[in-house]
Order: structure tokens, then C-alpha cells, then sequence
């Protein structure tokens, strides 16, 4: 999920493989270990994450993504 903010045009990214988020290619600790999703709001000046404890369980097919079970935080 690659989403870019207005102010400066800042990258806003969650690394799928690491479960990790990224603002302008830097990592950012989130409340939660594993990182989900990120939306940034239609001013741009906010940025909402999904989070999860985990763990991560791998898929049996490779069709189907990662899923990460635990507690949610917003």
C-alpha cells in the first residue's frame, strides 16, 4: 500500500514481507509490533495505522497473504 501525503509529498508505505511502517523511507514504530494498513486522511495531514500483536501465521497456498492474529490497535 503505497499512499502519498500532500504537505511535501511524504511516501507512506506498510512493508507486507516485514510487517513494518515506512514514512518517507524511514521506519516507524507503531503500538503494536506488526503494521497492517495505512490511510491517510483526504487533507493530508493525518495518518491513521492498523496494528496487530500477532503472531504472524504463513499461508498454505500461495495465493493467500500472511495473517496476523492478536489484538488490533488503531
Amino acid at each position: 500500500m503505497d499512499q502519498l501525503a500532500k504537505p511535501g509529498r511524504v511516501r507512506i508505505r506498510v512493508d507486507h514481507g516485514t510487517h513494518k511502517l515506512f514514512i518517507a523511507e524511514r521506519e516507524v514504530p507503531t503500538a503494536a509490533k506488526h503494521a497492517l494498513g495505512a490511510l491517510s486522511s483526504p487533507s493530508g495531514n493525518w495518518v491513521a495505522v492498523l496494528s496487530a500483536t500477532g503472531p504472524i501465521i504463513t499461508p498454505l497456498t500461495l495465493l493467500n497473504g500472511d495473517r496476523v492474529l492478536g489484538r488490533r490497535y488503531p
